[in-house]
């Protein structure tokens, strides 16, 4: 500037030209906004290198920092992540993160990160803040989502320096379905294991108690039989309890030797009794059943006789007629049956309790014969199987259960030779077609030749347990894929020797396969260097679990040095402790990091430059759109004077003079716009539309101009006017004396439309799109500086519009023009920003 300064002292002289003047505007105009814009793209990451010229020529810098790939890359992580101040205030975050809190994006920037930490997990969380580790920090955390709960995360924490401002970067992984999973198989393996011991337990005891029912009515059987052969023997000699009786009166006409031992009376004196005072029915019920007995209906009783010394007896009487000199006598003998009786009703009571426990078993019981024939089952295998009723199972065979014949098969084979099967895997058919997995108990039901008649079945459904297993063997599976896919390096030691390395270790330590790692330890791939902070890092994780990242020196196979950024973590494997160190190689990064602070300082020096500039901008803005004006206005009242005063050519000349001050002073008009459109405040507000395009017409009141308003408010400012004073204009002075305007305002889906149309000389279709950008004017001879449409496009495109130009009459542009915008209303938006 101080040479600028001595070369205008020296030639005082010589004053610039007007259109000299107009030039050097344009050019210090025009380069200022593109600095600011060029800034603000390398602020945002969108710029990549820049040309710079100098006296030494063009020269290309490249911005090796340019943060869009990572931007674009933490916008589409699974992981939330976070940009937070010192303070915990939310500063940027990708869209997954506002996911995993239920809250939309545009609301959580802003918010402060510790209210969305759990209650338990505050003080844990900011002892990591207050920690501030450059290295970073990581653990387990609840996030309390907005509306949903808590959210088990694991958080990784870390302070980094963004243009001398510290802030944290926070990366947020959802650990839910990791812990409900392994909740859920924690709790399936402890139900399974009490029920299965339960169970077992259960019919171990129900088989014995069985077993020993069985033989008891066996033998009770067996006694019964023994007694029924007695007591056929004859009469006299037999050892059953005999009576002769008359069916008329009641007599007891003769008793054996068995009867007068058993109830206990002398025969003389049984013989002298009627049997009614042994039975303890009623006469008359008893004469009732005589006759049955006499009539050859009922042959077989049972009653309840007193024996001498007043016992109660329980008996059984066969009673059939005989003939004894003529006379039709009953030949009757009682069993003793009360014994029996006793054995009858425990084993009753047994069949009860046994059915009990049969009918509200939980595990689906079934009785089948050899054959498949289902002779009993309770309500759990109907539920198990999806039979509609009772009848239904019963009257189809277990066979049909079996997706495959030979599973049948190989069960009775298996059960002829060992009896009893435990906790044998199936998989059967429900009744409409689904498969299910099923564990049976089966025990086999066995004649006296040893051969197999039946089977007892205890089946349990199997299938929820058997999903979650696969579903766990499939997300096992599923990490172990992405182990294999990683970039990052990862190992697993065990006993201090590496058991495991995944290709990313391989090609990270630049070694020729897995294999080489065997046998290694840690300290054989770590620099000495670090060979402590290892010996200090192993006590940390044995006593918390757990260590955050570190930086450290690894020595390659090929001897080479490399920094890593390690982690490690205690896990089981294979019913022992292991760990797994996780590295990641940080050259890139660490070079990056050194890069970045070099191009910061660069661009802070640069950012000082432009100021500068702009400084220098905004003096050369003030003096035109200040003096310059004034001395146009001066300018152009003298030209309004000689105008009056000449005739011919030199009024000619001194029109053109006229008009070339009056284009100055609507260039610096523009000029003044446009600054204001930049330094101005983008707040919008309701503005009567109607009102404003009134007034405007108002200001040509030559020319003609058609308008039928409506009262419409739209979210603008006060510059709205400047869009149709440009319109109107260039309409009057591009289409000569005898153009039409019309001016057309509508609603339409939720915008309103409106249409400035001419008939002037129009617009050729190659340059419509060319109108509204900065020094682009039509092919017409009128004059213009091209800042009217630009200035335009900028307002609507402000207010949230969009503008276009068409034919007026579509097709024929030699028709006129028709300029057309949108603009919000207000009434629809219900807001203005």
């Amino acid at each position: 500037m101080q040479n600028q300064k001595n070369s205008s002292n020296t030639n005082a002289s010589r004053l610039p030209r007007e259109e000299e003047l107009f030039h050097l505007l344009e050019e210090l105009y025009g380069g200022i906004p593109e600095a600011e814009e060029t800034l603000s793209a390398i602020r945002r990451g969108e710029v990549d290198a820049f040309l710079v010229s100098t006296d030494e020529g063009e020269k290309i810098y490249t911005l090796k920092t340019a943060e869009h790939p990572y931007r674009v890359l933490i916008e589409q992580m699974r992981e939330g992540a976070a940009l937070l101040s010192i303070d915990g205030t939310i500063l940027f975050s990708n869209i997954s993160l506002a996911h995993l809190l239920a809250m939309p994006l545009e609301k959580l920037i802003g918010e402060s990160i510790h209210t969305f930490i759990a209650p338990a997990g505050a003080a844990s969380f900011q002892k990591m803040l207050d920690a501030g580790n450059p290295a970073g920090s990581a653990g387990e955390n609840a996030l309390q989502a907005h509306r949903e709960g808590k959210v088990p995360v694991h958080l990784s924490l870390r302070l980094l320096s963004m243009e001398g401002t510290q802030v944290f970067s926070l990366v947020a992984t959802d650990m839910t379905e990791r812990k409900q999973a392994e909740e859920t198989l924690q709790r399936a393996y402890g139900e399974l294991e009490d029920r299965v011991r339960e169970r077992t337990a259960e019919l171990a005891e129900s088989n014995v108690r069985l077993r020993a029912e069985v033989e008891e009515r066996k033998r009770a059987e067996e006694k019964l039989r023994e007694s029924e052969e007695r007591y056929r023997s004859v009469f006299a000699t037999s050892h059953a309890v005999m009576l002769i009786i008359d069916p008329e009166t009641g007599d007891i006409v003769d008793a054996n030797p068995a009867a007068s031992a058993y109830y206990g009376y002398p025969r003389d004196g049984l013989t002298g009794m009627k049997i009614s005072e042994i039975n303890m029915l009623d006469e008359d019920a008893v004469h009732a059943e005589m006759q049955k007995a006499k009539t050859g209906e009922q042959h077989h009783f049972s009653f309840r006789h007193r024996l001498a010394g007043g016992e109660i007896r329980d008996v059984d009487v066969y009673s059939g007629i005989i003939v004894i000199h003529g006379r039709r006598l009953l030949h009757s003998i009682i069993h003793d049956v009360t014994d029996r009786r006793r054995a009858e009703e425990a084993l009753r009571e047994s069949e009860e309790k046994y059915a009990r426990f049969f009918w509200d078993d939980l595990t689906g019981d079934s009785l089948a014969s050899a054959d498949g024939q289902i002779l009993a089952c309770n309500p759990a295998f109907l539920a198990i199987f999806g039979f509609s009723s009772f009848d239904e199972a019963l009257a189809s065979n277990i066979q049909s259960l079996y997706p495959d014949p030979g599973d049948r098969a190989d069960i009775l084979h298996l059960l002829q030779k060992e009896r009893v099967l435990y906790h044998h895997a199936l998989i059967l058919r429900r009744r409409d077609g689904r498969l299910v997995n099923i564990v049976a108990n089966m025990v086999g039901v066995f004649d006296d030749a040893g051969e197999l008649v039946g089977t007892q079945g205890y089946m349990y459904d199997d299938t929820d347990r058997k999903r979650a297993e696969d579903i766990l063997k499939e997300s096992e599976e599923r990490y172990r894929i992405l182990v294999e896919l990683s970039p990052d390096a990862i190992l697993l030691e065990q006993d201090n020797r590496f058991t495991y390395a995944n290709p990313a270790a391989v090609r990270l330590f630049r070694a020729s396969s897995p294999e080489d790692f065997a046998g290694k330890s840690t300290f054989d791939l770590v620099h000495p260097d670090y060979h402590a902070l290892i010996d200090t890092r192993t006590r940390e994780i044995l006593a918390k679990g757990s260590v955050p990242p570190v930086e450290i020196k690894i020595v390659r196979f090929d001897g080479q040095d490399v920094y890593v950024e390690s982690s490690r973590a205690l896990v089981p494997h294979k019913g022992k402790p292991a760990s797994i160190r996780v590295m990641r190689d940080i050259t890139r990064r660490k070079q990056a990091e050194e890069a970045l602070l070099r191009h910061t300082q660069d661009l802070n020096r640069l950012n000082r430059e432009l100021k500068t500039a702009r400084d220098e901008a905004n003096l050369y803005l003030d003096i035109l759109t200040h003096d310059v004006r004034n001395a146009n206005n001066v300018s152009m009242m003298y030209a309004d004077l000689i105008l009056d005063m000449l005739k011919g050519d030199p009024k000619t000349y001194a029109q053109k003079l006229h008009n070339g001050i009056w284009r100055s002073n609507e260039i610096l008009q523009n000029v003044a716009t446009i600054r204001r459109i930049h330094e101005g405040s983008t707040d919008l507000s309701p503005i009567d539309l109607d009102a404003a395009i009134r007034k405007e017409i108002g200001s040509f009141p030559a020319a003609s101009i058609r308008y039928e308003g409506q009262p419409i408010e739209v979210c603008a400012d006060g510059l709205l006017p400047v869009i149709f004073t440009n319109l109107i204009g260039n309409a009057v002075k591009f289409g000569g004396p005898d153009v039409e305007i019309t001016i057309l305002v509508e609603e339409r889906d939720g915008e309103v439309l409106v249409s400035v149309e001419d008939t002037g000389p129009g617009i050729p279709d190659e340059i419509k799109e060319k109108l509204f950008h900065r020094f682009e004017r039509g092919q017409t001879k009128a004059s213009g500086q091209g800042l009217g449409l630009y200035i335009c496009r900028t307002l609507i495109e402000r207010y949230g519009g969009r503008v276009w130009v068409e034919d007026r009459v579509p097709g024929h542009p030699e028709e006129g023009a028709a300029f057309r915008f949108t603009l919000q209303d207000v009434t629809q938006h219900g807001h203005v920003s």
